[in-house]
Parts: C-alpha cells; sequence; structure tokens
C-alpha cells in the first residue's frame, strides 16, 4: 500500500509540469488582462537583468522536464526508486509556479518573490537527492537526469536575486549606501562564488556553466550602459568557463594516465633481480 501511494507521486509529475509549463507560455504570449512579465520587468529595470536571449534557458529546462516525466513512467523505469523520491518536490514546485505567476503579474512583487524562493529551496532539495543517488553505482547509467535539474536550481539561484532585485526597485531601492552599481556587482560575485562552490564540492559542470551564461547575458545588457556591471559580468562568466574547462581537461589526462600505467608497467617486463645474477 505504501509503495503504491509513493509512486502515485510518479504520475503525478507529468500532468503537473504540463499545467505548469503550458500556464507559463500562455502567461508569457497570451497575458490577456494579466501584467506581462516583461513590462514589469521594463518598469523595474535594475543592472542584474540579463538580456533577454539569457531566459532562453527556461526552454531548455522546460522541454528536459518534459523528457524526464515521460521516461520515467516507462515500464522499464518502475522499480527504479529515484524517481519516486524526488516526485512530491517536482509536483510542489510545479504548484508553486502557478502560485508565481499569479502574483508577479498582478504585481504582488515581494510575494512573488517568497514563492521564488519556495521554488529554489525544492529544486536544491532535488538537486542533493539526485547527487547522492548518482555517487552510487546503481544509477551512474541513469547521470542524464541531473541536467534538467541541475540547470534549474543554477537558473533559480540566478532568477531570485532578478526577481529580488525587481521588488526592491519596486519600493524605491537605488543600491543605497553603496550605489546600484556595486550591488549589481556583489550580486554577481555572490552567485559566481556559489557556482564555483557546487563545482569544486559535486565536480558539477551543469550549474557554473548555467551562471556562466547568465553572467554573459548581463555583460550583453549592461555593456553599453554600466561598464563596471558588464566587465565583472564578462570576467566572472569567462572565468566560470575557463575554470570547468580546465577541470575536465586534468580529468582526463589523470583518467588516460591512470589507464595507460598498468599497461607500460607490464611491457617493461620483471625487473632483473643483480644480486641473485652477482651470486
Amino acid at each position: 500500500m505504501k509503495d503504491h501511494y509513493t509512486r502515485s507521486w510518479r504520475w503525478l509529475v507529468l500532468p503537473a509540469l504540463l499545467l505548469s509549463i503550458g500556464l507559463t507560455v500562455v502567461y508569457t504570449f497570451l497575458p490577456g488582462d494579466a501584467i506581462p512579465v516583461s513590462a514589469i520587468f521594463g518598469r523595474h529595470e535594475h543592472l542584474f537583468i540579463p538580456a533577454g536571449y539569457t531566459f532562453s534557458v527556461v526552454a531548455i529546462i522546460a522541454a528536459s522536464l518534459l523528457v524526464y516525466a515521460g521516461y520515467q513512467l516507462l515500464p522499464a523505469q518502475r522499480h527504479i526508486p529515484i524517481y519516486d523520491k524526488i516526485a512530491p518536490s517536482i509536483v510542489f514546485s510545479s504548484l508553486l509556479t502557478l502560485v508565481w505567476l499569479y502574483t508577479f503579474t498582478q504585481e504582488y512583487l515581494f510575494v512573488a518573490w517568497l514563492v521564488q524562493v519556495g521554488q529554489l529551496v525544492l529544486s536544491l532539495i532535488i538537486f542533493m537527492r539526485i547527487r547522492n543517488e548518482m555517487n552510487t553505482t546503481l544509477y551512474r547509467q541513469y547521470k542524464w537526469i541531473q541536467l534538467p535539474f541541475t540547470t534549474a536550481a543554477a537558473w533559480l539561484t540566478f532568477s531570485t536575486i532578478v526577481y529580488a532585485g525587481v521588488w526592491l526597485k519596486s519600493i524605491g531601492y537605488e543600491g543605497v549606501p553603496f550605489g546600484e552599481n556595486v550591488v549589481a556587482v556583489l550580486a554577481v560575485l555572490a552567485v559566481a562564488m556559489l557556482a564555483n562552490a557546487v563545482h569544486n564540492r559535486y565536480h558539477d559542470f551543469i550549474f557554473p556553466m548555467t551562471i556562466a551564461w547568465c553572467c554573459i547575458g548581463i555583460y550583453a545588457e549592461q555593456r553599453n550602459a554600466e561598464k563596471l556591471v558588464a566587465l565583472v559580468a564578462l570576467s566572472t562568466g569567462l572565468y566560470l568557463v575557463a575554470r570547468v574547462v580546465i577541470v575536465a581537461v586534468r580529468q582526463s589526462v589523470v583518467e588516460v594516465a591512470r589507464v595507460y600505467a598498468p599497461v607500460r608497467s607490464s611491457d617493461a617486463g620483471p625487473v632483473p633481480n643483480h644480486r641473485s645474477q652477482s651470486a
């Protein structure tokens, strides 16, 4: 009975995602009486908002989540428990998306930000559970499922700061006492440090690369308006990309050396015993 209850959550994942993604598309392109998301950004612009194309990562997350939702329902995946462990968090996060769409487009911006924080917490819970399971031999073949959830966790980390800035601008905050450009620079450095910490702790490249994409988006948006923020964002994004590449190359070299080291030792043959020869 308990197993049936647990697996029922898995069946709710697909309809929950279809509903949240479908309404996101409607609110984005056919808002009706609601205020479009882009119009709210326009009213409360700040220096941490990236270029519009940066938000294309949301489409990647949505598409990969739908693939995951269908894949985890296949008969061959029925007895894989990781899907049941993360299903409730996915369903609740999808429901929070509906709440966020309503509150944000009605300009209840502080409430919308709190909802976004809730989504971030759920995404980090999913991220941690998947990472813990992926460390076992059983789940190594399922590592691809990290893509949608790690990307979502990174994006929500970034967007939570973006929407905090939207709310702060709506109440008249101008970066006192440092100035808006300094606050934006500090936000860029903070999110980059978090991405670097995730990379160091979990050897994950998706999280820092997603943050790098966002930082480069800030550069593209601010390069003609705020040079300091643009320069820091570009430098930070390139640093994250370079670090991921360097670590990946280093790991590949170590793996190659580990594979070929025994071969070289065996080709060399036995080491002669000089003592026995002299005797």
